[in-house]
């Protein structure tokens, strides 16, 4: 899949180039993490939802439409991770009740698309600024999620894992925008936000991830 996309995206620039005379062809690559908050009713009323921390990776073509606009294609392999906290009763045998904590920790991994529109102060050199938005389309490659329960009493600290893949919706969509710094007229720093539309688990629960990234491109 990842071959067809790219192929994709290489015929698309390689006919634009060809029939526009300010059309300018850019290959390079993307890698970062990212922080994401899952939100939706997948949680407890009482479970806190907190930060997860994250990975992604991926190559990206951009098409000159002049020195200053221009289309941006990446394709990503994006690993998200949302997080939250629940605390449970439990009553032992002699009557007495203790807190038990309970955290979870929900893992999506993605094929990510973003089709975006970006603009840039000039060519590429050290000290340019871009600004980039536009929609995203991702595919589901998985969605773990794994509990880590407290010891409480004679009962014993435990962890467990579900696959919850069969669950989710696979097809997604989002919106996208960001900024990035070139520090050399090669190398990028960046910094975006991800929005989902979309829930990726939509049964009598839902759930969706969004995402704040920090990251470095490079192009060749």
């Amino acid at each position: 899949m990842k071959i067809s996309l790219f192929t994709f995206l290489f015929i698309v620039g390689l006919f634009q180039s060809t029939n526009a005379q300010t059309s300018h062809l850019r290959f390079g690559t993307r890698i970062g993490g990212s922080i994401s908050l899952l939100t939706g009713n997948f949680f407890t009323s009482k479970a806190k939802p907190t930060p997860g921390i994250g990975i992604y990776g991926g190559g990206l073509l951009i098409i000159s439409l002049n020195n200053e606009w221009s289309l941006q294609q990446e394709v990503q392999y994006v690993v998200e991770i949302g997080k939250s906290v629940d605390e449970l009763r439990v009553t032992a045998e002699n009557g007495k009740q203790a807190t038990m904590q309970v955290s979870t920790r929900h893992q999506v991994a993605a094929l990510r698309v973003p089709l975006l529109l970006r603009w840039s102060s000039g060519t590429s050199k050290a000290g340019n600024v871009g600004v980039v938005a536009g929609p995203v389309g991702s595919y589901i490659v998985s969605v773990k999620t794994y509990y880590s329960m407290d010891s409480v009493y004679n009962t014993p600290a435990s962890t467990s894992e579900r696959d919850i893949t069969y669950l989710s919706e696979r097809l997604q969509l989002g919106i996208t925008a960001g900024v990035e710094y070139y520090i050399t007229g090669n190398l990028s720093v960046d910094i975006r936000g991800v929005y989902s539309i979309t829930n990726h688990v939509q049964t009598s629960y839902n759930a969706s991830l969004s995402t704040l990234s920090l990251g470095a491109g490079y192009m060749f």
